[in-house]
């Protein structure tokens, strides 16, 4: 005679049905949870004190210590070796060189080894960028009637670049008539991804405050496209 199976107890079979519950609850919630959202890439281009110029998803930005970018990142603070900020009221801390603040996908021409930068006119029709000249934070009008990168002598003495000692004195041809300048190589010139060293240069004998002139000593180096207003310099061969 056979024996009869044994009937699970009350209590087990409760313990069952929980399990399965919890199994059957939680897993839709965990499938559903979507993905945490990309945060924005993040590049130190230039440092100044108390002030930094910080690439953001490829846009070169100024800021100022409490200044918010358009993006809503805030510079708290900046040396000579970091920039402190705020994203999304968390304090991040980012140094030239290190991108472990990069979590968004890089555009398919810099993965494949290119950079561009897209530009949009001003109300005046001039394309006005952030960059640097070696390191440090400059504001440029794009100009492709010019020779070279120009800028004039209050820009010169901050970027610490002594054109009287290390230019040589040259006779520029301005829509203003000739001036008087220094011709100079600057170690590197920054725009957006995008660089260029040893750039030939004109310190203009001007003291004012205006933003140098990115000149075909940089632009010539590039390729250059016009896409109706916008104006897209790129690394040769890498358009998209």
């Amino acid at each position: 005679m056979m024996a009869r199976p044994r009937r699970p107890s009350t209590d087990t079979l409760s313990r069952i049905s929980l399990a399965l519950l919890l199994a059957f609850s939680l897993s839709p919630a965990t499938a559903a949870t979507p993905p945490p959202p990309a945060g924005p890439s993040l590049a130190v281009l230039a440092l100044f004190p108390n002030q930094s110029v910080i690439e953001i998803d490829g846009q070169p930005r100024l800021l100022r210590a409490g200044q918010r970018s358009p993006e809503g990142i805030r510079l708290v603070r900046a040396d000579a070796r970091q920039a402190v900020i705020e994203v999304g009221g968390r304090m991040r801390t980012l140094e030239p060189g290190i991108g472990a603040l990069r979590p968004s996908p890089a555009p398919r021409s810099a993965r494949a080894g290119g950079h561009r930068l897209a530009l949009l006119p001003n109300d005046s029709g001039m394309y006005l960028t952030m960059g640097s000249i070696n390191g440090l934070p400059v504001e440029f009008v794009v100009d492709t009637g010019a020779a070279v990168v120009a800028i004039d002598t209050r820009m010169a003495r901050r970027l610490g670049i002594d054109y009287e000692r290390e230019g040589r004195p040259v006779v520029a041809r301005t829509a203003a008539g000739d001036v008087h300048a220094f011709q100079v190589k600057l170690d590197f010139v920054r725009v957006g991804g995008l660089v260029v060293r040893d750039v030939d240069a004109a310190v203009v004998q001007r003291d004012r405050d205006a933003p140098a002139l990115l000149g075909m000593s940089f632009l010539g180096r590039l390729a250059l496209e016009k896409t109706g207003s916008r104006l897209i310099l790129s690394e040769p061969g890498h358009f998209p």
